[in-house]
C-alpha cells in the first residue's frame, strides 16, 4: 500500500509560492510519518497549490484549504 499526500494552500499569494507552501506542507506530513515509522518509500508528498474546491468568502474557508490530503492506494 502507498499514499500519496496532496498538499494545499489558501488564496492567498502567488501561485508560486502557494505552489511551494503546499509541497512544504505535504513534505512536513511526509516526514511525521516516517519518523513515527512508516516507510518513506510507500509515501509520495505532492504539492498542489491553491485549494479551489471552497467558498473563500469566509475566514474558516482559508483554515480548511491549508491542509494535506491522503490517497490511499
Amino acid at each position: 500500500m502507498t499514499v500519496d499526500l496532496l498538499g494545499y494552500a489558501d488564496e492567498r499569494g502567488t501561485e508560486e509560492y502557494n505552489l511551494k507552501l503546499s509541497q512544504k506542507r505535504a513534505d512536513a506530513v511526509a516526514k511525521m510519518l516516517a519518523d513515527a515509522g512508516v516507510d518513506p518509500s510507500r509515501l509520495n508528498a505532492q504539492g498542489k497549490g491553491e485549494d479551489i474546491s471552497l467558498d473563500k468568502t469566509t475566514p474558516e474557508a482559508y483554515q480548511l484549504g491549508r491542509r494535506v490530503t491522503f490517497v490511499i492506494k
